[in-house]
């Protein structure tokens, strides 16, 4: 532990001093120590301030009369240590036990001195000093080791692009910030509850951070939380065991931020200078304006708890259909926005979707959060699995309800069997859940649509508006079935047009959909991660992978009774699995080297493919083929080998424009001034050929024709490209 050594000397030279002993302060303190001001200055500053304390009699209690007691000594302009008033040594030959504190502070129990953490590094980071193995009078210089009492924690954060490009960012720690602190042991006991303890952001970030927060922490046990706020939104760090905060050592945590979750990218424990290991992984976001969240897959964000609920499964409030807040009595006469006859807002004829102001669950917990339209409740009815249980718990207190499923991602939420209130009555608890949609019933204006939930199964009704009912809040918008040509995101998720702070990494450039039966070319069923795949279709790549490479390295066939030979070869559906292909190619590093174009496709990470996808491999010819008929606009028919399409049909040029919503045009090739572009398959032609698409690029981005014919192995040109397929 570097130290800072503090002197005292006796001081023999004026007659005065000669039977007292008068004692002057010289102080210095290690490179890298000292926190209080800057956050790693190197040496004490002018104007720093320590209090010595001495005394005789035991080294293990310090006594009410003190020899010197914590006179302040101030650092000067001249690097000189002033004492408020003279330090003396007793007369006699006591040994003296010293005590140094910086920053000063009134000391009125040495074993038990109450500290706060004030969230100001000057006042913060405690420095104590003992020497307590006894020193006499005439001994010589009084040497003192400061050590820092307290831990320090930095949290450096890299927040993706998602987020646009200068989000609001701040990070708090869930720690006790309260402590006793013994100086005679220098043992610092943390007191109090925990609670959210700000970090001081810092000017820059080391190299690979967006930003960088620090602050001085009470040393213990059970910290495990980090919470970063980005615009707006929490996002919450657990960790898997309690992060260190020991005295004087200092916890370095680096977290990565993307839209979906939040991933530890490093921690190092040092001593405020190599110290244990804290495992990591990854933590989900879990809170958005302090409530709790589950993503259920299709967009949205649902809530894992009602509002005015603390717990999935304690009922919460219920809301008239409109009204943000509760009330006695549930009837017409106490309804807001009309009698059942005659009504001020919302109709039929007018607006039909709750707005902000009117909707229970924006009203009450802020931010985007917002009551599920008609339509997101059916989504979640008809595609998830809802199971009845009539004890969520599993101990016996009876908390039914209904437990969603996520067929996309495997997530839960529970839905309590809350019951409704009419009048000033609860009715159905504990046997039905009735939840209000945020969309008017289509056929009258009294009434509202809601979801129904009980023992005998899930539906869809309205019911009169006045009613209280359960609100179960989302956030975020469903999303869309995947449509050809939509630009596809490192999250896994897609749209129609480009959607600002998202990464684009690819375009949808075929749907299983259309083609129910080519398995194969859409992945669903290969083996994938120890499962079987299942997906929509597959994606095109904004980027080549390589270019100027070769297919591989020797002359064998590896896919012997699969080759692509003619036409029908190219329209074949089965052995057409590009990932399959690729995982051949690339099963260890000796092979992958044999294997440059395969190898380049399945380590491409310039643009991440999201967890969920194949991730990137080398599309087989008939996978090819499949996206040139549906992004191109090409009749699959039209297929001659070695031979082009009728360039008419300007496929290349729709693959462009697709690609183009990434606001990259020109991702579709390297260049169009070249006359010939070569783009390989995973697809062999025989032992020395591989199938490649042929692009013949007029130069003009308007009249590209493709061709079809296997490509000598071995080829090695700036033509020869590689572009990678993912199936999602």
């Amino acid at each position: 532990m570097l130290a800072a050594a503090l002197v005292l000397v006796a001081c023999t030279k004026d007659p005065a001093f000669r039977d007292a002993g008068g004692i002057t302060v010289e102080a210095s303190i290690g490179p890298l120590t000292k926190v209080a001001t800057t956050g790693a200055a190197s040496s004490f500053e002018t104007g720093d301030r320590i209090a010595v304390y001495a005394w005789t009699g035991s080294a293990t209690a310090v006594p009410a009369e003190r020899v010197v007691d914590g006179i302040v000594n101030t650092l000067g302009g001249d690097g000189k240590w002033t004492p408020a008033s003279q330090m003396r040594w007793k007369v006699g030959s006591d040994a003296h036990y010293f005590l140094g504190v910086s920053p000063v502070r009134a000391i009125s129990d040495f074993t038990a001195d109450a500290f706060a953490l004030s969230g100001v590094y000057a006042t913060d980071d405690l420095l104590v000093a003992r020497k307590l193995d006894g020193v006499k009078p005439g001994s010589g210089a009084v040497a003192l080791s400061f050590a820092h009492a307290m831990a320090q924690l930095t949290v450096n954060v890299k927040v993706r692009n998602e987020f646009g490009a200068s989000p609001a960012v701040s990070v708090s720690v869930s720690a006790k910030s309260g402590a006793t602190v013994n100086y005679l042991t220098q043992a610092v006991t943390a007191t109090g509850d925990a609670s959210a303890l700000s970090l001081t952001a810092a000017a820059s970030a080391p190299s690979g951070y967006t930003h960088s927060f620090s602050g001085i922490q009470v040393p213990q046990t059970g910290v495990r939380t980090i919470t970063l706020t980005v615009a707006g939104k929490e996002f919450v760090y657990e960790a898997a065991e309690d992060i260190p905060l020991t005295s004087g050592h200092h916890t370095t945590l680096g977290l990565v931020l993307g839209k979906d979750r939040l991933e530890l990218s490093g921690v190092s424990v040092s001593e405020w200078t190599a110290g244990t290991a804290l495992s990591g992984g990854d933590a989900s976001v879990t809170k958005i304006n302090g409530h709790e969240f589950v993503d259920m897959g299709n967009g949205l964000l649902w809530a894992t708890c009602n509002v005015g609920a603390e717990n999935p499964w304690d009922y919460g409030d219920y809301f008239a259909w409109g009204e943000t807040t509760t009330k006695a009595t549930y009837i017409w006469s106490t309804y807001i926005w009309g009698d059942g006859t005659t009504f001020t807002k919302y109709t039929v004829d007018g607006t039909t979707v709750l707005e902000a102001a009117d909707d229970a669950a924006t009203a009450n917990w802020g931010g985007n959060w917002r009551t599920p339209t008609d339509a997101e409740w059916t989504w979640l009815r008809e595609n998830c699995d809802w199971e009845w249980t009539g004890d969520y718990l599993g101990d016996g207190s009876n908390k039914a309800g209904r437990i969603v499923t996520s067929p996309i991602n495997g997530n839960q939420i529970f839905l309590p069997a809350a019951g409704f209130r009419g009048g000033a009555s609860l009715y159905g608890d504990g046997s039905y859940g009735y939840y209000w949609s945020s969309s008017l019933y289509e056929s009258s204006s009294n009434g509202a649509r809601y979801v129904l939930c009980g023992s005998g199964g899930v539906g869809r009704n309205y019911d009169s508006r006045y009613y209280g009912k359960s609100v179960r809040p989302v956030v975020g918008d469903p999303l869309l079935p995947p449509a050809l040509g939509d630009l596809y995101y490192s999250d896994g998720t897609w749209s129609p047009t480009l959607i600002e702070g998202k990464t684009p990494i690819g375009v949808i450039a075929y749907l299983d959909q259309l083609d129910p039966y080519d398995d194969e070319i859409s992945e669903n069923g290969t083996i994938v991660g120890g499962s079987a795949f299942e997906g929509h279709g597959l994606v095109l790549c904004l980027k080549n992978a390589a270019s100027h490479v070769k297919w591989s390295t020797e002359e064998v066939s590896k896919f012997p009774g699969q080759e692509v030979t003619n036409v029908d070869g190219l329209k074949r559906k089965t052995s057409a699995s590009g990932y399959t292909n690729t995982a051949t190619l690339t099963s260890d590093a000796e092979t992958a080297a044999k294997y440059p174009a395969a190898a380049a496709a399945r380590n491409y990470t310039d643009l991440p493919a999201p967890a969920g996808s194949t991730g990137w491999f080398l599309p087989s010819a008939q996978q090819l083929v499949r996206i040139q008929e549906s992004l191109g606009g090409v009749n699959v028919g039209d297929i001659t080998w070695d031979g082009y399409y009728d360039t008419s049909h300007s496929g290349a040029d729709k693959w462009e424009a697709a690609l183009a919503k990434a606001g990259e045009k020109g991702t579709a090739y390297d260049s169009v001034n070249d006359a010939w572009l070569w783009y390989w398959t995973s697809s062999e032609e025989k032992y020395d050929f591989a199938m490649a698409m042929i692009i013949d690029a007029t130069g003009t981005g308007m009249g590209y024709g493709f061709a079809w014919e296997g490509f000598l192995k071995g080829y090695q040109d700036d033509r020869a490209r590689v572009r990678p397929v993912l199936a999602f």
